[in-house]
């Protein structure tokens, strides 16, 4: 519950940290700080991009830069040109309100022509070394794409048609390194790292190697702020597990979202955040009692209900953001979920696997992690046939905010509920 008031506090932050309006048809020179890449189109590429600075004059505004076949620009790079602030989408208004309330002054095009400097970002970085050294063993498809993006976020070679069928299909969030892929890289790591139990105070060390390895592995990835989120929730679980305090999972939740959105208030209209968000409020509320309720005797059933269960529950929640945001609703994605969460895992296993192994086995673990990522972007594309459950619906607003507002009270009146049965077993 304590992720309404955080959201409320982001919203009176950003209400103090307007970033700056670019004026819409006028030509200017600009300097602009890659940020990351959003969809490769073939014949141009869309980024995301800091405007530094605007004619002569310092700016804070943010933008959409699309830059042309000929020019390919990397994530640091500072780029000095002239070019026109246009709307951010003439078609899709509502598209054009999401990025709007991210920040986004607009969209500017950017050709090698119009370039005046450009000053490329220092390529010896680790997240850069290791995307290079994965290019060379992935084969080039759009299966080795997918997982690629999945493993570390490097979207370079990403097919945009794909991009959008993830997107309609409300599984876009699975693209993006966050909770499930973090939390896959700390099951591996849970098993690994076992054999350190055997050591004199051995469940502290695996406690600390795993939080360093952790941290590592969002370094790998990039520094991205979906990826950060998660390793800071599960930082938070394992100091409190080290020193011995009593954690809650909303806790720690809360604490995240709260250091997240102090840090960057423009999260709160980030769709990722705002799926990743509602997903796991899901979860902690609803999840753990659903799933307490249907567990068997057997594990191996236990982890498959597990898996159907959380994924269809996290599909539900996020619908309305999808519908919102994007105009559709896939209820045959709902379905598959538990299946692309399945190829996700694996593709991202493989995809790892490819870095650390010898090249024979390496090229192996690479072949998998394509042909894993192909089966589910044909699964994707399946769920977006129309007769068999994907149509287009935007939900409004206000119809969002009504649909959480039930959620919220129906959790609080649960909540009540339990707090006084309780009080009475407690008495008794």
């Amino acid at each position: 519950m304590v992720a309404i008031p955080i959201l409320l506090l982001g919203a009176a932050i950003y209400n103090l940290h307007q970033t700056d309006t670019l004026p819409y048809g006028i030509r200017q020179r600009m300097v602009v700080k890659i940020c990351e890449q959003k969809s490769n189109y073939g014949s141009y590429t869309s980024f995301t991009a800091k405007v530094i600075e605007y004619g002569n004059d310092p700016c804070r505004a943010k933008v959409i830069l699309t830059a042309d076949s000929l020019f390919t620009p990397r994530t640091g790079d500072i780029i000095e040109f002239y070019g026109t602030c246009r709307p951010i989408s003439r078609s899709n208004s509502q598209y054009s309100r999401a990025m709007l309330r991210r920040g986004f002054a607009g969209r500017v095009t950017l050709t090698k022509q119009s370039t005046t400097l450009y000053i490329a970002a220092q390529t010896n970085s680790f997240h850069h070394s290791i995307t290079e050294r994965l290019s060379q063993i992935m084969p080039h498809s759009e299966g080795s794409a997918t997982a690629t993006a999945m493993a570390l976020g490097v979207r370079e070679n990403f097919n945009a048609t794909i991009n959008t069928n993830y997107s309609l299909s409300g599984v876009s969030h699975i693209l993006a390194v966050s909770g499930l892929h973090v939390a896959i890289v700390y099951m591996l790591l849970s098993l690994l790292f076992t054999p350190l139990l055997l050591l004199p105070r051995g469940n502290k060390i695996k406690a600390v190697v795993m939080l360093v390895v952790i941290w590592l592995y969002i370094a790998l990835c990039g520094w991205r702020i979906s990826a950060i989120r998660a390793a800071t929730m599960f930082s938070i679980l394992q100091l409190s597990y080290l020193t011995r305090s009593m954690h809650s999972t909303e806790n720690s939740v809360a604490a995240t979202a709260f250091i997240m959105v102090a840090i960057d208030p423009y999260l709160i209209f980030d769709i990722s955040f705002t799926l990743s968000l509602s997903a796991v409020v899901a979860i902690i509320f609803v999840g753990r009692g659903a799933l307490s309720s249907l567990h068997t005797k057997s594990y191996i059933l236990n982890k498959l209900i597990d898996t159907f269960t959380i994924s269809t529950l996290c599909s539900i929640a996020t619908l309305p953001i999808i519908s919102n945001s994007f105009g559709t609703i896939s209820l045959l994605g709902i379905l598959l979920i538990p299946i692309i969460l399945i190829t996700a895992e694996l593709a991202i296993i493989f995809t790892l696997s490819a870095l650390i192994l010898p090249h024979s086995a390496a090229s192996i673990a690479a072949e998998a992690a394509q042909w894993c990522g192909a089966l589910q972007n044909s699964i994707v594309q399946t769920s977006l046939k129309p007769h068999i459950g994907y149509f287009q619906y935007t939900m409004s607003d206000q119809a969002v905010t009504a649909v959480y507002a039930i959620f919220a009270t129906l959790i609080v009146l649960t909540l009540g509920f339990k707090e006084k049965k309780r009080a009475k077993l407690l008495k008794i």
